[in-house]
Order: C-alpha cells, then sequence, then structure tokens
C-alpha cells in the first residue's frame, strides 16, 4: 500500500512526488484523524487471534469454511441497521437460503463423520457447540471489523485509499507487535521468534 501510495502521487505530481507525500500524510494525520483506523485495527487483530483458538476446537478445518459463511448474512444485517443501506427482498430470501445452507452443510459433514448414522447426529452434543458459537463470534467481529473499516474510509474520502490502507496496516502492526512483546519476549529475545516458520508458512505470508 505504502508503494502504490507513493506510485499514485508520482503520477499525479510528478518530480514533486516527495512533496505530495508528505502534504498527504500530514493532511491524513492531522488532529488526531489516523486514530480512527485503531478501532477496525483491533477487531481485525481479535478477530485472527480468536480463529486459531477456534481451529483447535475444531474437528476439520471444513467446519470452519462452511460455518464462517455466517459472517455474510452478519454483513448484510449491520449494512442495513448501521450504514442505512437498502437490501431487497431478493436479498434477504437469498440471505435466509445461505444459512440454511449452511446449517444442512454442517449437519451433512456430521452424517459422514458418523458412517452416516441419523439418530447419532439428532441431539446438541453431536455438534461442538461451544467451537461453533466461536466461529459465530468471529464472523460478528469480522462482519463489525468490515462496517467499521467502510465507515472509516468513507469518512476520509479525500484521503488516497492507499495511505488509508497504509494507516490501517501500520495499526495492525503495531497491535501484533505489542502481543508478540508481551507474550512471547523469551523467545523474542532469545531469537526464535520464526521457529516454526517453515517454506509453507512463508508462502502463505509472501502471498
Amino acid at each position: 500500500s505504502a508503494f502504490m501510495f507513493a506510485r499514485e502521487c508520482r503520477a499525479n505530481a510528478g518530480d514533486f512526488w516527495l512533496t505530495r507525500v508528505k502534504d498527504e500524510v500530514v493532511e491524513a494525520t492531522r488532529d488526531y484523524r489516523a486514530l480512527r483506523f485503531a478501532v477496525p485495527a483491533a477487531v481485525y487483530l481479535a478477530e485472527n487471534h480468536i480463529r486459531f483458538l477456534v481451529l483447535k476446537q475444531l474437528a476439520t478445518p471444513i467446519t470452519w469454511v462452511v460455518f464462517a459463511h455466517v459472517e455474510i448474512p452478519v454483513v448484510a444485517i449491520m449494512s442495513w441497521w448501521l450504514l442505512r443501506r437498502p437490501i431487497s427482498r431478493t436479498q434477504w430470501l437469498a440471505t435466509f437460503f445461505l444459512l440454511d445452507g449452511v446449517m444442512s452443510s454442517e449437519i451433512a459433514l456430521c452424517h459422514s463423520k458418523n458412517g452416516g448414522g441419523v439418530e447419532s447426529c439428532e441431539g446438541a452434543d453431536a455438534y461442538p457447540i461451544g467451537a461453533l458459537a466461536l466461529v459465530l463470534f468471529c464472523s460478528v467481529l469480522a462482519a463489525f471489523a468490515g462496517i467499521a473499516t467502510e465507515h472509516t474510509y468513507k469518512g476520509e474520502y479525500h484521503v488516497s485509499i492507499h495511505l488509508q490502507n497504509a494507516q490501517l496496516y501500520a495499526f495492525g502492526v503495531f497491535g501484533n507487535f505489542l502481543l508478540a512483546m508481551g507474550r512471547d519476549w523469551d523467545r523474542v529475545r532469545g531469537g526464535d521468534a520464526l521457529e516454526g516458520f517453515g517454506l509453507g508458512a512463508w508462502a502463505v505470508v509472501i502471498t
């Protein structure tokens, strides 16, 4: 985002692009306006860390992939309620069918895990209720973060989208840095902060 922002300033200001970068940054951070990005960044930070706790409690990642689609109806409700965005009857019906599909898929996963037995999937104890509740909570957090980000971006519509992205990511990096210092300080001090980062992990980070 920082690179794209600098490239945008160079395209608009030519040889004076450094001055344009400085002016844009000063304007975007005037009167502590950049702190508005701390709210969605904090929500994203919490959602990302809770996600790892949830994945440890689920039997398979497929359950997460299926149930995480609940975020879409939550976004629809929040957009209608908070952003006053009109939603047609057809869109509400599509949201309802999506929820129905999520529930049906979860039941199908239970049947496949239990060899197709219907009786074994009739009780609530056949499903990881606690983990699914956390998945739902993560979906609400992600939806709220998306709504908060959109509200913040539209409130700063005169600021470059790339600069806004850079501000959001900066708060995210700072928050994760504080967590790493508080939770894994011994590993950081011992030089083992990146222990376990194999080729697969780096490929995810880079892409």
